[in-house]
């Protein structure tokens, strides 16, 4: 008797931790943000990443992709970070859905995007986060919140500065806001 006891309880735990792992993994493949949300919301940043990159991969939503550059460490996930950002900058609809989601109060979602992107080209290669800035600049104008700022405020070499510089003094236009950021390098 004993035994039909011990034998009916392991069965049943089994049982409740296979219907757990089978809710757990319909929950991943159902609705990846659901479990991307809640792993960010308990600070696993890679198990979260990893979750929002499935829920774009099976959408492939302009907002999808925009919350996974928003998640992505721009510094630690530079090559992730920079793919991601390039991706979400050539869609179609990335000037629409920067409109509809106009950024907060510093600065909009275009200008974040573009500081995201820079920020992770610094790691990777500087000069081509230079002609990122160019591009930028020649799209949206030297606005307050341009790329060109967003590198301004890394850690930068003494090399990457006199880039930088040389890049902001070759800018088409001239006006004090760049010549404030030349000073503020020097």
């Amino acid at each position: 008797m004993k035994k039909i006891i011990i034998k009916t309880a392991f069965t049943t735990l089994a049982c409740i931790i296979g219907l757990g792992a089978l809710i757990y993994g319909l929950i991943g493949v159902i609705s990846p943000l659901t479990l991307a949300k809640s792993y960010g919301e308990l600070g696993n940043y890679n198990i979260s990443v990893k979750y929002y990159e499935k829920q774009y991969k099976k959408n492939l939503d302009t907002k999808d992709l925009y919350e996974l550059v928003v998640r992505l460490d721009a510094e630690k996930d530079a090559k992730k970070t920079a793919n991601y950002a390039q991706e979400l900058i050539a869609k179609p609809d990335f000037r629409d859905f920067c409109s509809a989601n106009g950024g907060d109060a510093k600065f909009s979602t275009n200008e974040f995007v573009y500081a995201k992107l820079v920020t992770a080209l610094k790691v990777i290669n500087f000069d081509e986060a230079i002609i990122v800035c160019s591009a930028y600049n020649k799209e949206y104008g030297y606005t307050s919140f341009n790329p060109y700022r967003a590198l301004m405020i890394l850690d930068l070499s003494s090399e990457e500065k006199e880039k930088l510089i040389d890049a902001l003094k070759e800018l088409e236009e001239s006006n004090q806001e760049i010549q404030k950021d030349i000073e503020l390098l020097e």
